[in-house]
């Protein structure tokens, strides 16, 4: 696994990357069109077989490496009584993952693939959560032959949806910069290395944005040179629609990357951290307050079209997390894709800013407050 540390090691990769063969992309092409199927037919793999085969330079691309990846989780949902299997099914899977008894084990045994455990947060208490998980995780003596099997290395996912319908804007970014900092503190601790996984949206709502913006503003404790994050969606035609604007997208991600492994590191500021937690406390009380009264959830059911968006298959899972009537849909019950889309629709984008005027408004009151802003 190659890690970024420094500028040399970037210029030692290019160094080595291949370049496309166009005659060996002509000769998939044409391979693919003598095969007895109609044209088209296996959709989007006929596409990645002819883009492994120029790059691979060779007729029939192959796949050396193949990686299998589990994620591990729980939706809060479950606490609801929704699902129809308790919370310790997920518990008792993982463990036979770990024993190598599931079918995913016998599946990557046979095609020679890697399987990998990936623990997965998603809500506010989820992120709350997770350092204390992952430390009793990191305990178990068969997980640790796990981990050193793997050569001491952990992936970590985190979900920005849900985070933000849980608990707004200012709360969720919060929760996920604190989890991100703990996270990190206890796999140095414990000698792993570690790579987190950004599931981001393309709305600011669920951690959409500038990409290179948001690998600079990731604590310093998690730059360690590894980072995988989503771009799904719409996100993928406007920033790969062209050739010139994925190159720029690419050369701006890579140029952020640069940036944090080469700059030192800050000393966080310990006599600001009781004020800026209490603000986005206020944030997410008044985001909750008023999200979850009778008034906010009809005008949004009467004013967009969130009936209709949870009963149509326009996301990866369904809109709603079970089968709900119209007269019983209600916020614990949708999902955070059509909760965003919803409010969109309406150019009401309470999702991406809702409690954070409030929490600075009453913060700006407090003089001790007001002088701590003012020297961060």
């Amino acid at each position: 696994m190659n890690n970024f540390k420094n500028l040399a090691t970037i210029y030692d990769i290019i160094k080595e990357m291949p370049v496309k063969d166009i005659e060996a992309e002509a000769k998939a092409i044409a391979h693919q069109n003598q095969l007895t199927k109609p044209p088209g037919a296996l959709g989007i793999l006929e596409e990645l077989a002819v883009f492994l085969a120029s790059w691979q330079r060779k007729t029939k691309p192959s796949l050396n490496s193949v990686q299998a990846i589990v994620f591990a989780g729980n939706h809060g949902i479950c606490s609801q009584g929704v699902n129809p299997f308790p919370q310790e099914v997920t518990i008792q899977m993982v463990e036979n993952f770990k024993a190598g008894g599931a079918a995913i084990n016998q599946l990557c045994e046979v095609n020679g693939a890697n399987l990998n455990i990936v623990p997965l947060y998603e809500t506010i208490p989820d992120l709350e959560s997770a350092p204390k998980l992952l430390f009793n995780l990191f305990k178990d003596e068969l997980y640790d032959s796990y981990l050193n099997n793997k050569n001491r290395f952990q992936e970590i996912m985190l979900g920005y949806s849900d985070s933000n319908k849980d608990g707004g804007f200012g709360m969720a970014n919060f929760s996920l910069n604190n989890c991100q900092i703990k996270i990190s503190e206890l796999m140095i601790k414990n000698n792993i290395d570690f790579r987190i996984f950004h599931g981001r949206g393309g709305s600011i709502s669920r951690g959409g944005g500038k990409s290179n913006k948001a690998i600079l503003s990731l604590p310093d404790e998690c730059q360690n040179g590894n980072i995988r994050f989503t771009e799904q969606g719409e996100v993928v035609n406007y920033r790969y629609g062209s050739s010139q604007i994925a190159k720029r997208h690419l050369e701006q991600i890579v140029s952020a990357q640069l940036v944090v492994l080469e700059k030192s590191k800050k000393e966080d500021d310990k006599s600001s951290n009781n004020f800026i937690t209490q603000i986005m406390l206020d944030s997410q009380s008044y985001y909750k307050e008023k999200v979850l009264s009778d008034p906010c959830w009809q005008f949004l059911l009467n004013a967009s079209p969130m009936k209709q968006i949870s009963k149509i298959p326009i996301t990866s899972r369904p809109a709603s997390r079970n089968k709900i009537r119209d007269d019983v849909l209600g916020f614990n019950e949708l999902r955070a894709i059509p909760w965003v889309f919803s409010w969109t629709q309406v150019r009401y984008n309470l999702s991406g800013w809702f409690g954070m005027g409030f929490a600075l408004s009453r913060a700006l009151k407090n003089p001790a407050v007001l002088k701590n802003l003012k020297l961060m």
